[in-house]
């Protein structure tokens, strides 16, 4: 967009025609202006003030610089967005804005319910510990003092937190070495060491992050290799997966026995994936979760069997333990009873486990908060995020609770993909959560075992899915496949910290490895007033170039992007692409990049999202090797062909891209190029000849057109003749050590090809050929001997030819004497 934009009365408009997009009702209720909300484009130069005269409808991507609200997504928005107000409007808007919250904040509650009967199972009884407190109980408080961190600090609005799942193979970790370290200890001995190790690491864990905003912790997160987390979660999954046979059939390690029960949790976990994969909505996973989970009920009341049979057979989950029938009555109870036999000299020795817990804790949110922001689209302040979920730990420890806490993805994607926008939502969950508390005791013994084993077994494929098998089919480089199988095979043999720590023991070294001999990762940036494509234009258009070269800002990237080195850029480039920035087009050059990890396409994705945000186009060119097939296999969001969408987008040619913007730009202040005669006259020579010395030139030059794909000369050729560009384009490359062409040069309406080897009798340079994009190229052909002629009886055309060239010549020195003070 042009920096100024200048509104139009509303009320001009609001009788004017609604022809642009197809607005909702309620849009047209909240804001008269919309959907059509129109703006006048105008551009100062120097001291005038240009007025292109075009009136446009907004996009649905533009946001306007007072509005608090993100762009809709695609798939929720009109082609032109309204501005909803800032203020209330009433009753009747707060109680739109409730029955809008309410269906996310039922499934969300819904799935928090069944993960608490799921994973509160595996909490404490998993880990063989005897009088602990009840897991579903803890994962319900863990839930809530999430929720709470949420409510009071998170920077968005409808975040949804819960315990995190990745830390039950990690915290069982701690507990198995309790154990191993108190053989003979009495079991409420054991209990209390273990709890006080999880509390205590969950409390530190908390004050550690909610300190981490001042410190900008954040910033130094970026450098881990996204390959070892998705090693992590894989170890997750198989933890899932064999944790599926042990919940459904109630017994401490898969029998195969009890086929009957853990055969019905796989039957229900794969139609929960299929019907996931299919359909990606939420509201039909939770739809089967309470069918399942009302099959009971069903049962008892049809008379088929009884409550006390299905007891019996092991087909429901065990009433809650406890005297008492409040559920913080029997927390107390166990706490109070476990906390008198504490062993503090065995959690001494628990300390490096405890900062491992919280190491991998922090990774896991962070890559659950960067999967929110790409599929969500929206941005996310991390160090506010993070202290945000240390506020929630320390709830979550205080309350009684002390297991770890974060924002998953899968509940804030559901919520998002339901509609959910506003904190309302989050203070429902909240309310349903510690209501439900009340009702444990009487739900939970009502719940098939099923409806556990089958979301374990859902969940552990999401992650095989989402890890294993995505690294094998959309991997970077090999490598990263080889971790993560290593990975993989060490969990299963030994334990998942040590396969987490073969899993960054590998990574280091392949860092080593590849960036000891790379170069830095932002050779040069800069913007278009620095650097200009290599083609010929009017001296009208460089110096427009030459004032408004600051909306095209070009990076210059080479070396390995990986882990460590593609937080670098990024940071570079945020600037540039922020709503403030006076910047529409971003190029960058990957000319000089040998490769990318997993880590460095993941922030190639954020960057391109970020570019989508805030109405910007990011342009990648000059991808070498493979690079440009990894991006396609991973799926990374890019359009392959040039576009005025805001995003992500592919162009071949370094030099094609920066015309492409600098076109657009001139597009845009009114400057079009003709094609016709007398202006490819004007362009050539300015001011300095008449109109009409163009036809005594004609008879000394040779009319030719060339069809696409034609060469018109080769490297190394000897030269016969030079051409001057009528119609249409050419394009001049060099080949590479490598076999492919580099474009040198675009050589456009009014240049010459070949002029200067003319006159010097020397080779060719480069290649000169017609590109596929155009249908043909209209030139006129010198040859030596028409030019000694025209030297001859028209010396002061030909003087006049050599100094057009001559200043073409000029601005590519001027051009390569930047470049150079650039390195």
């Amino acid at each position: 967009f042009p920096a100024h934009q200048v509104e139009i009365d509303c009320a001009s408009v609001r009788n004017m025609p609604r022809s642009v997009g197809n607005a909702s009702g309620l849009d047209e209720l909240l804001n008269p202006c919309s959907p059509t909300s129109y703006f006048v484009r105008t551009e100062s130069i120097g001291s005038e003030t240009i007025h292109s005269g075009e009136i446009r409808a907004r996009p649905r991507w533009y946001k306007h610089p007072q509005s608090r609200f993100a762009p809709a997504l695609p798939s929720q928005a009109s082609p032109v967005t309204a501005h909803l107000p800032h203020k209330s409007v009433g009753v009747a808007g707060a109680a739109r804005e409730m029955g809008r919250e309410f269906p996310p904040a039922v499934v969300v509650t819904f799935m928090g319910l069944i993960y608490a009967v799921t994973y509160g199972a595996l909490c404490f009884k998993a880990a063989g510990l005897e009088h602990a407190p009840d897991g579903v109980i803890v994962w319900q408080l863990g839930t809530a003092a999430a929720q709470l961190g949420a409510l009071f600090a998170s920077g968005v609005s409808a975040s949804m937190g819960n315990p995190a799942l990745e830390m039950l193979p990690v915290i069982h970790s701690i507990f198995h070495n309790v154990a191993v370290l108190l053989p003979d200890a009495s079991p409420e001995e054991v209990l209390g060491t273990c709890l006080v190790s999880m509390s205590g690491g969950t409390l530190l864990l908390g004050v550690f992050l909610t300190l981490s905003r001042r410190l900008k912790f954040a910033v130094w997160l970026r450098i881990v290799p996204i390959v070892v987390l998705k090693g992590g979660l894989c170890g997750v999954a198989i933890f899932l997966l064999k944790n599926t046979f042990i919940i459904s059939a109630n017994t401490q390690k898969p029998e195969l026995d009890m086929w009957p029960h853990w055969s019905l949790s796989i039957v229900l976990g794969s139609s929960l994936f299929l019907i996931d994969e299919l359909s990606r909505s939420p509201i039909a996973v939770a739809s089967l979760l309470f069918v399942t989970a009302i099959i009971p009920e069903c049962l008892s009341r049809t008379g088929l069997t009884s409550y006390e049979v299905m007891h019996d057979g092991n087909w429901l989950f065990d009433p809650m333990s406890g005297e008492s029938s409040l559920w913080f009555e029997s927390l107390g109870r166990s706490y109070a009873t476990a906390f008198h036999h504490v062993n503090w000299f065995v959690v001494l020795r628990q300390v490096p486990s405890i900062i491992a817990m919280g190491g991998l804790h922090i990774l896991f949110a962070l890559i659950d908060l960067q999967s929110c922001s790409l599929i969500c689209q929206r941005e996310i302040d991390l160090d506010r995020e993070f202290q945000s979920i240390g506020l929630g730990n320390i709830l979550s420890s205080l309350m009684g609770a002390g297991w770890p806490v974060y924002y998953p993805v899968s509940s804030n994607v559901a919520c998002h993909k339901v509609g959910g926008r506003t904190r309302l939502g989050g203070s429902m969950v909240l309310v349903a959560t510690v209501g439900s508390l009340f009702v444990m005791d009487v739900v939970i013994p009502r719940l098939p075992r099923a409806l556990a084993g089958g979301t374990l077994w859902w969940l552990g494929i999401v992650l095989v899915k989402e890890t294993f098998l995505d690294i094998l089919a959309q991997h970077s480089h090999k490598f990263d496949v080889l971790i993560v199988v290593i990975m993989s095979i060490v969990m299963c043999l030994k334990s998942f910290l040590e396969g987490l720590g073969i899993g960054l023991l590998l990574s280091v070294l392949w860092f080593m490895f590849t960036y000891s001999s790379s170069l830095a990762v932002v050779r040069n940036i800069s913007d278009g007033i620095e650097f200009q494509s290599n083609a010929f234009r009017p001296l009208a258009h460089h110096e427009l170039l030459d004032r408004l070269g600051h909306r095209i800002v070009v990076c210059h990237a080479e070396g390995y992007l990986m882990f460590s080195t593609s937080p670098v850029l990024r940071d570079k480039l945020l600037n540039a692409l922020s709503e403030g920035s006076s910047a529409v087009w971003v190029v960058l050059n990957f000319s000089g990049v040998r490769g990318l990890d997993y880590s460095a396409i993941m922030e190639l994705a954020r960057l391109g999202q970020r570019a989508t945000v805030s109405g910007k186009q990011l342009i990648l060119t000059e991808l070498r090797g493979n690079i440009l097939n990894v991006l396609k296999r991973l799926r990374v969001p890019m359009s392959l062909e040039p576009t005025a969408i805001p995003g992500l987008t592919y162009i071949k040619h370094y030099q094609v891209a920066l015309k492409l913007c600098e076109d657009q730009l001139l597009q845009d202040m009114g400057f079009m190029s003709k094609e016709s005669s007398p202006n490819l006259f004007m362009e050539t020579f300015g001011h300095f000849l008449e109109g009409d010395a163009l036809e005594s030139m004609e008879p000394y030059f040779e009319k030719a057109e060339f069809p696409k794909g034609t060469t018109l000369f080769s490297v190394g050729d000897p030269c016969a003749f030079a051409v001057w560009v009528a119609r249409g384009e050419l394009h001049a490359l060099r080949p590479t050590h490598g076999g492919e062409d580099r474009l040198m040069e675009i050589i456009g309406v009014g240049s010459f090809a070949g002029f200067m080897n003319l006159l010097s009798n020397r080779p060719y340079p480069l290649t000169v050929v017609v590109p596929d994009g155009v249908s043909s190229c209209f030139c006129f052909v010198l040859r030596w001997a028409r030019l000694e002629a025209l030297c001859e009886e028209e010396p002061k055309i030909a003087n006049y030819l050599l100094q057009a060239v001559l200043r073409r010549q000029a601005k590519e020195y001027s051009a390569f004497v930047s470049l150079v003070a650039q390195r």
